[in-house]
Formats: C-alpha cells, structure tokens, sequence
C-alpha cells in the first residue's frame, strides 16, 4: 500500500513538470445519504382540515383522530345546546288543550281498550291524545367550510362521511316523534334529507367536550377512534351535502320538530319537566375520490422554510449549486398511499421551475438535470423553493394513513468543473 501511494504521487509530480497542464478537470459523484422525519401525513391533514376555516357554529367541537389509520375527522354539536343548559332543553307539556280528552270524558270502549294495553291500574285522573301533538321546533345553521371552498384541494371529494343523531333526556323520550330536515340553507325543507325518530330508544353518544383538571382535553381519549358509538340514528344521503359544503363553501341547515305521540298520559307525568337533548356526530376518514386531473399542493414539502433549498440567501450569491452538473434526491418512505398518482415539482410564482417525479415502490425520485440546474442558477429563478404537488390524470383514490413520513433522502449529484492553476474555477 506504501509503494502504491509513493508511486502514484511520483507519476502526478512528473504529469505536471512534463506537461505543464493549464487547467485540472475535476469529476465527483458525491453520495449524501440522512435520515429525516418528514410528516407528510400532517402536513396532508393540516392542508385538509385548514380548508375547514374556523366554522361558525357556536359549540361546533372538531377533533382529528390522527391514532385512527386512516386518519379521520370527528365533529359534535348539540342541536338543542343553543340557549339552554348543556344537558339539553328543559321543556313543559300544555296538557290542558283540546288536544287531550279527559279520562271521565272517554266512550266506555276506549277505556277498555286503553286499560288493555296500559294495565287495569290508570290513574282516573289522565288524559288521553288522539293525535301527535306539536311541542316545539327550532334550527341549527353549521358552516364546516370556508366562504368559497377555494382552500379545499381541487377535484378530491370525500369518500365516506358517517352521520349519526344522538337523542337522550328523560321519560318523555319514548313518547316523542322527532323529525329533522337536513341539508343546504338554501334548499327547500321539502327537499332536504328528512330523517324521522319515532319513539327513539335513549342513546347519548358519550363525548364529553371541555377540559380535564390536568389541563388535557377530555377529547383526546378518542384521538383512536374508528367508528361511532352505538345506537343513534343514521343520516343516509349526508354525503353529498357534506362535500357540497366544504367544496363549495356551504353551509348545512339542521331543522327539527318535535311531537309527543298519541295515547294515553297520566296527569302526573305530563305535570313533569322534560328534558331532550339531540346530538349531531360526523365522523369523515380521510379517504378521497379523485376526479380526473384531482391535484393536491404541498408549499415547502423538504422543510426549507420558505427559504431557498440549496442555502443561496441572495441570487447572485456563489453557491455550490453552480459546479452541480445534475442531481437527483430520493426521499424514502415508510409507506405508499399514492396509487395511480403523478407528481410533480414546482417553484416560483408565477412557476418558473418545472420538474416531474416518480415514484419506485415506497421512494419518491427527484431529479433535477443539467437544463434544470440552469435554470436553478438563474438569478431571476431565484430562490428555489419546490412545492410538491400530486395529481390524479386519470382520477383515483387517496388516502391519508395514521403513519406517512420520509425517513431518508438522499442526495446522488455529478459534479463537474475546471480550475485553472491561478485557482479559478471555470
């Protein structure tokens, strides 16, 4: 090994006495391989649920379930929340109507049959209901999206939206048909989705909303969740109406009418304060359609911070970006959620630096060749902050899984340039 050295530090010496060289050649093909803990999972939630905006609901509680694989988006709001006390509105029955016949007043054969059906125990002192009596009405307006929907990524709409209504309180809960209408503001009543709940078996959905003594959010037990609870009451048809929502910047109307059914009721409990509670939960994994040409942009996707990728902190500044003859960055992946995906590259705006990706198996190809370096090197180009951004040509299906990062990228480029004997690099 000795000798090797020795002679090849002889054959260099008498290269350059004999033949004087005027400039050196140098040709490197360095090889940066580091881990990294790039989200790409959150930084897809976070541009999902921004589209959300704020609402405007009052009491609207949103959660991401970001433990649930795929991740989802929870939503609870109580519907009769608004102007009375948490656990539901407190309500009292006009009994001495029309509408209820007295015990004394009822033909021999009702009697018979009401003791029948109830018991041979009535309370002489009841009332009997012929027909489902009016009790109360009201309205919730939910805004879920932004004013526009412009945020919400183009040509992606929900693939699954679960809807429940909850209803709990007290007694009175067995003897009432609720009926709700359902959809966008501007929609008829009529024709909204009409849900009806006759005589519904008491099911609270059990979200407890506030905070814990510990200063935890009593929501986060439910961080893992994949469902919704038991009972309640499914919304067929709220899928549509969701995405309309958030895609257009819609809102959602939730009107209700409540009745107390037909039969027979003693004077005691009709005297009583009754109390009802309805709760509306979304439950929306984040699995999407995607329509043909369906695009998804994520800004600053390598954690630059807006600020050039290769370190330049002035467009004419000296940069080693301009001995790089090409490159290509590989970002590994633990998982692969873009079936049927193209990708591409972008920076400037309006764009001035265009590059396509691929995608082999769980890593994501980036490369960037001679004509791209030169425009990288553009001072009017400057600074190179690529946005990632993935489309569906043909349409298809994305989802976001509980676990999507990069764990390495890796840095492959070819240099190439001269240096004179002055020291000047050419």
């Amino acid at each position: 090994m000795k000798k090797a050295c020795i002679l090849s530090i002889i054959i260099v010496t008498v290269f350059l006495l004999v033949s004087c060289p005027s400039a050196i050649e140098v040709k490197w093909n360095p090889d940066v391989r580091f881990a990294t803990s790039i989200d790409f999972g959150k930084m897809m939630t976070e541009k999902i649920i921004n589209s959300f905006g704020n609402g405007n609901s009052d009491g609207l509680d949103k959660l991401v379930c970001e433990d649930a694989d795929p991740v989802a988006l929870l939503f609870h709001k109580n519907l009769f929340e608004e102007d009375y006390e948490p656990e539901g509105r407190e309500f009292e029955i006009e009994f001495d109507t029309p509408d209820f016949e007295e015990w004394d007043d009822l033909p021999d054969e009702l009697k018979a049959e009401l003791e029948d059906k109830y018991g041979q125990d009535l309370d002489i002192i009841g009332y009997y209901l012929s027909d489902r009596k009016y009790l109360f009405d009201g309205d919730q307006i939910i805004d879920l999206g932004e004013d526009d929907g412009d945020d919400f990524p183009e040509g992606f709409s929900f693939k699954t939206v679960i809807s429940k209504l909850y209803v709990s309180g007290s007694d009175i809960i067995n003897d009432l048909e609720i009926v709700f209408y359902i959809g966008e503001r501007d929609v008829d009543k009529n024709d909204r989705i009409k849900v009806v709940m006759d005589r519904p078996a008491p099911a609270p959905s059990n979200f407890d909303i506030g905070w814990n003594l510990d200063g935890t959010h009593k929501w986060e037990k439910f961080k893992s969740f994949s469902d919704l609870p038991a009972g309640g009451e499914n919304i067929d048809g709220l899928k549509d109406v969701v995405n309309g929502i958030v895609i257009e910047g819609k809102d959602i109307t939730f009107e209700y009418e409540v009745f107390l059914k037909e039969g027979y009721y003693s004077k005691e409990f009709l005297e009583d304060d009754h109390i009802i509670k309805a709760e509306l939960v979304l439950w929306i994994p984040l699995v999407f359609d995607a329509a043909p040409d369906a695009f998804l942009e994520l800004d600053d996707f390598l954690g630059g911070g807006g600020k050039d990728l290769f370190g330049r902190k002035s467009p004419n500044e000296d940069s080693i970006t301009e001995v790089i003859d090409s490159m290509i960055i590989k970002i590994k992946m633990n998982n692969r959620p873009f079936e049927g995906a193209d990708f591409l590259v972008e920076s400037g705006d309006p764009v001035n630096i265009s590059i396509p990706m691929t995608l082999t198996n769980t890593t994501l190809n980036f490369p960037i060749n001679e004509e791209d370096m030169e425009k990288i090197n553009d001072p009017a180009n400057y600074p190179f902050v690529p946005k990632f951004i993935l489309f569906y040509p043909d349409g298809g299906t994305l989802t976001i899984p509980k676990n999507l990062k990069a764990t390495t990228i890796n840095f492959d480029a070819k240099i190439d340039y001269q240096v004179d004997l002055s020291g000047e690099e050419k």
